[in-house]
């Protein structure tokens, strides 16, 4: 049986707006996280003011008002340009990654963390193997990676290390293989939250069948 692009339930078992409602949520629950850390990075702001902030905001709205067309509408047209730009977003990141690593080939990595716990950027241990040109793409390329991710690669570090302290910063040394890990969480938050970004549009497609455009009554119920 084809796979029908509008869906007419959340996961194929329940109403289209408790997927509505989740997605709004982990929005939320990103917008809370940028607010509780001590820094943000140019890519944090970028995500918290473009994505996080406005989701979460018309995710209120369409918990007070959930039979409101225009709320319905709002969301699937924003959640379908916030994917829009992380599908860009996705694949010069992936370029990115497979020539760093292609460039850093044996060397190893020293992730580092700020005596406040804010992540700084990585550091090849050495970069003598590399070439003056090569080098400096990798130091601009590794400072270019998303701070958050650091979050989930300091429990990754293969045979390294605890941190450990040194020059008033805790760091820590792995290979490239770590970049994998960049990868592997790029992809899998593009796939979820692009089924969430089809759920808005089914829940919209739904809204469209009991709005009466020629009215002020704009309903989701028969």
């Amino acid at each position: 049986m084809a796979f029908a692009l509008a869906q007419t339930k959340f996961l194929g078992v329940i109403d289209l707006k408790y997927g509505v409602w989740i997605y709004g949520s982990l929005m939320l629950l990103f917008s809370l996280y940028f607010i509780v850390v001590p820094q943000l990075t140019l890519q944090d702001w970028i995500a918290f003011v473009g994505i996080t902030s406005p989701a979460s905001a018309l995710l209120v709205l369409q918990v007070i008002w959930p039979d409101k067309f225009a709320y319905a509408w709002a969301n699937w047209y924003f959640s379908f340009l916030a994917y829009i730009l992380g599908t860009l977003y996705i694949i010069m990141q992936t370029f990115l990654i497979l020539k760093l690593k292609s460039e850093i080939g044996v060397g190893q990595i020293r992730f580092r963390m700020s005596e406040a716990g804010n992540p700084l950027s990585p550091q090849l241990v050495s970069d003598a193997h590399l070439s003056e040109s090569s080098a400096e793409f990798v130091r601009q390329g590794l400072a270019a990676l998303p701070k958050r991710y650091f979050d989930f690669q300091a429990l990754y570090h293969e045979n390294a290390t605890e941190f450990e302290w040194e020059n008033g910063e805790a760091v820590a040394t792995t290979t490239a293989s770590m970049l994998n890990l960049q990868l592997w969480l790029d992809w899998f938050f593009f796939l979820f939250f692009g089924y969430f970004t089809l759920i808005n549009y089914s829940h919209f497609n739904e809204a469209k069948k009991w709005t009466d455009f020629t009215s002020q009554t704009w309903s989701l119920s028969k």
